[in-house]
């Protein structure tokens, strides 16, 4: 499945695009991969979810009642009622949208960030390999579980 979803599958076929719109106004591209590529996306998702767990207990951190990173979408245990709790008491609280956030994320950063973050530190060919799986046309694209997992990694 991996050397097909990578290597032999046509890559106008690995993706269906579609528009929603935006809560605003405007519309978002979707971009949904196919069911193989999906579910291949789905498990390296959980495995990085995985990874970071064990990379906040290792420093000390904790899944509930201890706040860690600042990053609170597309986290396990995250939802809008534990990212509302911790502004209750405050008198502002400052949200935004950034513009084709996930198009901003290319095929290099994504390799470059497993090949030389300490925490991971892979083998190229295993980094240029899950850049591969979320990558499509050299970005990140909106709407796949694992673009919102690797924002967070």
């Amino acid at each position: 499945m991996l050397t097909y979803a990578i290597y032999k599958a046509p890559e106008v076929t690995r993706y269906h695009r579609f528009k929603i719109k935006k809560r605003h106004g405007g519309e978002r591209e979707i971009l949904a991969p196919e069911s193989e590529l999906k579910l291949l996306q789905r498990r390296l998702s959980t495995l990085l979810q995985d990874c970071v767990a064990e990379i906040n207990l290792a420093r000390g951190h904790v899944e509930d009642g201890v706040r860690f990173g600042i990053a609170h979408g597309f986290k396990r245990h995250h939802t809008i009622m534990t990212n509302g709790r911790a502004h209750v008491t405050r008198r502002y609280v400052f949200n935004v949208d950034l513009h084709d956030f996930f198009g901003t994320i290319n095929f290099g950063r994504v390799r470059g960030f497993f090949l030389k973050d300490r925490n991971f530190a892979l083998h190229p060919e295993v980094a240029t390999a899950i850049a591969q799986i979320a990558c499509f046309e050299n970005k990140l694209p909106q709407g796949r579980v694992l673009s919102r997992v690797k924002c967070n990694v």
